[in-house]
């Protein structure tokens, strides 16, 4: 990313590192506005970046802006995108090119897909509303989230505002979902969580 300082004879760009901030100000994040849209197109339809110049000589105009994918415990793959040296995960990219701002807040994946990048799949959540809206860990043995089988029973759980609430043991796995499910409505989780 680049900062834009005024002096009286020249307008000089400097380099900043953006890898590990996660706020930024307003002058900053018009200058990747500017810098993303003069490079990046964002297809609607599918929700993915295409180079409209190329970045560097290993890639070419019109190639899909994918540097990486990173995958996830809960066996969610995000889509990264490098530009100027700097990666940067292509749905706030995609959220700042839309709405002109960096996003403040975690960026939810609707559908639990992170490598569908439509904007109608995304939407700003605090960090407890989109942990509310998970898939289900890959080492979930249950098929259901917050209910595993512990010395013998099944124990339904959930996590609310950082605190665990133990549900109860139950001698069926279906009792056991039965109650998570009355939690998922009662605390307010999506209706996707636990997919």
């Amino acid at each position: 990313m680049f900062l834009m300082a005024h002096s009286e004879t020249a307008l000089t760009i400097e380099r900043y590192p953006m890898s590990k901030v996660r706020k930024m100000s307003d002058i900053e994040a018009l200058c990747l506005y500017v810098d993303f849209h003069a490079m990046l197109r964002h297809e609607p339809e599918t929700g993915k970046l295409f180079w409209v110049k190329s970045p560097s000589h290993a890639v070419k105009a019109g190639h899909e802006a994918k540097a990486r994918t990173t995958p996830k415990s809960n066996g969610l793959t995000y889509i990264r995108v490098r530009l100027h040296g700097v990666e940067y995960l292509a749905h706030h990219v995609i959220w700042l090119m839309y709405y002109g701002k960096w996003p403040a807040l975690d960026i939810d994946h609707i559908n639990g897909d992170g490598t569908d990048n439509r904007l109608s799949n995304l939407r700003e959540a605090t960090t407890e509303t989109n942990g509310q809206n998970q898939s289900k860990h890959v080492d979930n043995r249950s098929g259901f989230c917050g209910v595993g089988l512990h010395q013998g029973k099944w124990r339904a759980r959930i996590v609310v505002s950082q605190t665990e609430i133990d549900l109860g043991y139950f001698h069926t796995r279906e009792l056991a979902i039965e109650a998570r499910k009355k939690a998922n409505m009662e605390y307010g989780f999506h209706a996707n969580h636990g997919r």
